[in-house]
């Protein structure tokens, strides 16, 4: 290729258009780029470039190829619009006789007689852009049959199906994670073939056999969202802001799509396997497109509204993608030109779910208003509305024929209906949490959903019998606790079960299935070996480790919301609902398990919202303000020191081991350190975006972790010769959901964290 005085040429394909047909052109040159041509839209560039004849000529001679776009704005009557016949007339006094002549039709219309000697091609239609690609492919980028690499044979199998063993993000690692305990709650499913199923959960992707309930292969990766590619060599996983692309034959990263700035809710693959959709709460989509080498590449960018989006699904033939959200409507865009076709109104509560059919004549979308539509894609009229939940509809699917859909809702149901008639078939029944993924098999003869109760069940499609019913995923956790000594965890879930692990290495949990009715609130250790347990129904519990005895200690006053433990066990103090807080008084062993109720503390203003126990009680209320009651007066009635707690509503606190300081976490991302013994201000600690859900002192009171509401925990030094001032948080990326708890464990080497992803993570600090 030669090189111009006045420009350095570096692209083999140049393409002409009319300045109205730009913006249509720059999301084909960017696709093109993409798959690795190099492509230059002429009318972009520089003045002074593109208005040079000597210029444009040197570029025409080096070029391997020339597209002319042809449409009735760029040719009125016949005739080119001005700004695209200056090109033509250098173009037509250059001479290259190798070079490819390509007309590219936009729309319908007969070929000029300038361009009779051009190769035509149309750009409107299924498949245009493949035979486009392809037609540029041969001409600049001839292979010679000396050279070409032989074609590997296609296997046999999805390679979802053939994968085998454990993969962990290399991030992770990079962070200090030791382990990870529970693989999380559920996030969807799919199904491969009828006898696997693969589970997305909090904690990442697992192919499960349905014959043995074992997980074949696994990924550690904190998850929000996932889509198979077709074939099943890509796997796309929402990590936060990012999409993790993962190598299913080989069970590696591929590239990650970086650009969303808040959570990817929605992802979705075109048919050619190599162009991505993605939804996201920063009420953008975007376009992606993977070659299968290097990053992926943004191709384009759509916004329509100032609501968080949700969903997002490609149309069969990868013409359109549809996308909704919290505004209730449901958007489709044409992916050659990016614009707008169709808005579609008439739900009653944002659009959590959506889906074409097979042949794609029909648009299925599902809402929080308890309903579902499905739209004509032809004409967007309403054909049915789909009435029977009695709760929002998270998840839907089309059977492989279309002639089914499958929806799930918070009502803890499967609903089969006619994809035809929008008459319900019939309703399953057996998970006990929200529905949030079904599935078909390919063969259209099995149905898989998986729920919020962590169960995986599979049906029947001709008759709604039960096939598989499987306890794929545990209960988030909702309680933390570490021995006095560090060596043991123990973890209370939200599904009333209790396990125990020791630290020192990654053994069998001991583990204590359904004692409690209800979530597990709080946990102590008051010996080593001896455990008392909280739950939502005010129950307290005694678990003796060494023997695997559990009794019942007490029941509380009912209607408590929150509980926390004093660090010796001996005391438990809860909220009730109103302005006070209860104390109970707890026998330590050896002592015959027991307690009772000892005194309420009053002189709140506001309800609780979080307590914390030392020598002191601490509880922030409503209205954000710090209550003090010393241990050692809470015999006598008397008012709690108040002090403010800041600006910003307050999520979270926590006492040093040693009682003298007071962390607040609030809903700016802000930490507020006070001494508790007089309440003076010592540090405000920032560089945390979003509320702190979680706060931890380490053991020497010298540094403290905060977990936020996006899944990432931060760690400040706190030096007593830097009062109001501190360096940068480290952070740790490691959650796919709100870190809820924190724990330091083993001299402070260790920090325990607990997400509602429903993963717990060990990392060394």
């Amino acid at each position: 290729m030669t090189v111009s005085r006045d420009l350095e040429i570096t692209s083999s394909t140049l393409i002409l258009c009319a300045p109205d047909d730009a913006p249509a052109m720059r999301a084909v040159a960017r696709r093109l780029n993409a798959d690795s041509l190099a492509v230059t839209l002429v009318v972009d560039l520089p003045p002074d470039r593109r208005e040079s004849p000597r210029t444009l000529r040197a570029m025409f001679a080096a070029a391997e190829a020339v597209v002319v776009c042809l449409s009735h704005r760029a040719w009125p009557e016949g005739r080119p619009v001005p700004a695209l016949a200056k090109f033509l007339d250098v173009l037509q006094i250059t001479p290259a006789p190798r070079r490819l002549l390509l007309a590219l039709k936009l729309s319908t219309i007969d070929l000029p007689p300038a361009l009779r000697e051009a190769y035509v091609l149309e750009l409107f239609g299924p498949g245009d852009y493949e035979r486009l690609l392809h037609t540029l492919r041969e001409r600049v980028q001839p292979e010679s049959p000396t050279t070409t690499p032989a074609v590997a044979p296609q296997p046999s199998r999805s390679p979802a199906l053939t994968l085998r063993g454990a993969f962990t993000l290399a991030a992770l690692d990079r962070q200090g994670q030791i382990f990870r305990f529970g693989r999380g709650v559920a996030r969807t499913v799919f199904m491969p073939d009828e006898e696997h199923a693969l589970v997305v959960s909090g904690g990442g992707p697992a192919l499960l056999s349905l014959e043995q309930g074992a997980p074949l292969w696994a990924i550690d990766c904190p998850t929000h969202c996932a889509a198979p590619g077709p074939g099943g060599h890509l796997l796309a996983l929402g990590a936060g802001s990012q999409i993790l692309l993962w190598d299913l034959a080989r069970g590696e990263l591929r590239g990650i799509c970086n650009g969303h700035t808040d959570r990817v809710t929605s992802i979705a693959f075109a048919p050619d396997g190599q162009t991505l959709a993605s939804s996201s709460l920063d009420r953008t989509t975007r376009l992606w497109r993977y070659a299968g080498h290097g990053p992926p590449a943004t191709l384009a960018l759509l916004r329509d509204g100032d609501d968080p989006l949700l969903s997002v699904a490609f149309s069969p033939d990868g013409t359109l993608i549809a996308t909704a959200g919290a505004d209730r409507l449901v958007r489709i865009w044409r992916v050659l030109d990016h614009a707008r076709v169709q808005t579609l109104a008439g739900h009653g509560g944002a659009v959590e779910t959506l889906a074409f059919s097979p042949d794609g004549t029909v648009l299925a979308t599902g809402s929080r208003g308890r309903l579902a539509r499905l739209w004509d894609t032809r004409t967007w009229q309403d054909l049915h509305v789909l009435e029977g939940h009695a709760g929002a509809i998270e998840t839907l699917a089309f059977s492989p024929d279309g002639a089914l859909l499958v929806t799930g809702a918070t009502d803890h149901q499967v609903r089969l209906w006619n994809a035809r008639t929008g008459a319900c078939l019939r309703a399953l029944q057996g998970h006990g949490g929200p529905i949030v993924g079904v599935a078909f098999g390919p063969e259209g003869t099995t149905l898989a959903s998986i729920a919020g109760d962590g169960r995986l069940m599979t049906w029947r499609v001709a008759d709604g019998v039960q096939l598989v019913n499987l306890r794929a995923l545990g209960g988030r956790a909702t309680a933390l606790a570490v021995s006095a000594a560090g060596e043991r965890l123990a973890i209370g879930a939200s599904d009333g079960s209790l396990s125990v692990y020791h630290l020192a290495g990654n053994s069998a949990p001991r583990t204590r299935p359904g004692d409690h009715q209800g979530a597990i609130t709080g946990m102590v250790f008051s010996g080593p070996q001896h455990l008392i347990t909280v739950a939502g129904n005010q129950r307290l519990r005694s678990c003796q480790l060494d023997t695997g005895e559990s009794r019942e200690l007490l029941q509380t006053h009912p209607g408590g919301a929150l509980s926390t433990f004093a660090p010796n066990g001996q005391i438990l103090a809860l909220s009730d609902g109103e302005a006070t807080v209860q104390l109970w008084r707890l026998d330590p062993p050896p002592v015959s398990p027991g307690g009772h109720f000892w005194r309420v503390l009053r002189g709140l203003r506001g309800r609780p919202r979080r307590i914390a126990l030392g020598d002191r009680v601490i509880a922030v209320a409503d209205e954000n303000y710090v209550y003090l009651w010393p241990l050692a007066d809470a015999e006598r009635e008397s008012d709690p020191v108040c002090l403010p707690a800041g600006d910003g509503h307050i999520h979270s606190l926590s006492l040093s081991d040693d009682g003298t300081l007071l962390g607040l976490g609030d809903e700016r991302g802000t930490v507020h350190i006070r001494r508790v013994s007089d309440g003076i201000l010592l540090w405000t600690l920032t560089g945390a975006i979003g509320p702190l859900m979680s706060l931890a002192f380490g053991p020497d009171g010298g540094r403290l972790a905060a977990g936020d509401g996006h899944g990432a925990i931060h760690i400040w030094r706190l030096a007593p010769d830097t009062r109001r001032r501190t360096d940068a948080p480290v952070v740790i990326a490691g959650h796919a959901g709100a870190v809820t708890h924190l724990v330091y464990a083993r001299g402070g080497r260790t920090l325990v964290s607990a997400s509602s992803d429903g993963t717990t993570r060990v990392w060394r600090v």
